[in-house]
């Protein structure tokens, strides 16, 4: 027996019913945050449509069955988006001697002498890198919902993650070791790489970093994905050493 259009409506309708209700869940809870995206709605429809097939493939004539089946038929999909993003890679290396000026010092203060000293004394030589953020143009709920982070790339090609700086964050301090060659800044897929100078004496490093958003993930959101602002590029700098 085919499936009815009433089936087929109720399945659709329930393909949508959990990622709908959490998505109007996440927006009763935040306010503030940007208004939907036609690729919300998009998902939405995918949605829709995953149950209504999955009604009509099983034959389904039970109004009741039907909206379970839909419920069931974007598990797979939901389950394997919910995890974050797809990663791209946009990948630009800058040569250390057209990205920053040799006679150009970190501005001083009292905490940063302090820490340098620290750094310095360490049994591990290990030195600063202090990254000076801005997200042009975002708002509140776009700074709160950006996460940097930042790898050191060693002598032998390994990385490992020596902080995640939150897009309210405007600087940020951290020790990396001296043998450390470049810097990675990975963000929504986006990753930036930056080499350092080869000068092991150097104490400190300062890079500047200007994150570009471009709307949201709304349609990965319609999924079950985590809501948050899509990070187009990554530029970055050295702009100081000491």
């Amino acid at each position: 027996m085919k499936c009815s259009w009433d089936c087929i409506l109720v399945a659709g309708i329930g393909g949508m019913a959990p990622n709908l209700a959490k998505v109007g869940l996440d927006l009763v809870e935040n306010l503030k945050q940007p208004a939907p995206e036609m690729k919300l709605y998009i998902g939405l429809v995918f949605l829709f449509i995953c149950g209504a097939v999955v009604a009509i493939a099983f034959s389904e004539t039970s109004i009741r069955k039907a909206f379970v089946l839909g419920i069931s038929a974007p598990g797979l999909i939901t389950n394997l988006v919910a995890s974050g993003p797809i990663q791209r890679s946009s990948v630009e290396l800058f040569s250390p001697s057209s990205a920053y000026a040799q006679n150009e010092s970190i501005e001083r203060n009292p905490s940063l002498d302090s820490l340098l000293n620290e750094a310095s004394n360490s049994t591990t030589r290990q030195k600063l890198l202090i990254i000076n953020s801005n997200i042009a143009g975002a708002g509140k709920w776009s700074k709160e919902n950006v996460w940097v982070n930042v790898k050191a790339i060693n002598a032998n090609g390994t990385e490992s993650i020596i902080n995640s700086i939150n897009g309210e964050t405007n600087e940020a301090i951290s020790s990396i070791p001296t043998t450390t060659k470049s810097i990675v800044l990975e963000s929504g897929g986006v990753r930036k790489i930056i080499d350092l100078p080869e000068d092991k004496d150097l104490r400190a490093i300062m890079l500047d970093a200007n994150i570009e958003l471009k709307g949201q993930n709304d349609f990965l959101w319609a999924l079950g994905q985590q809501r948050r602002p899509n990070v187009d590029s990554i530029t970055s700098g050295i702009t100081g050493v000491e």
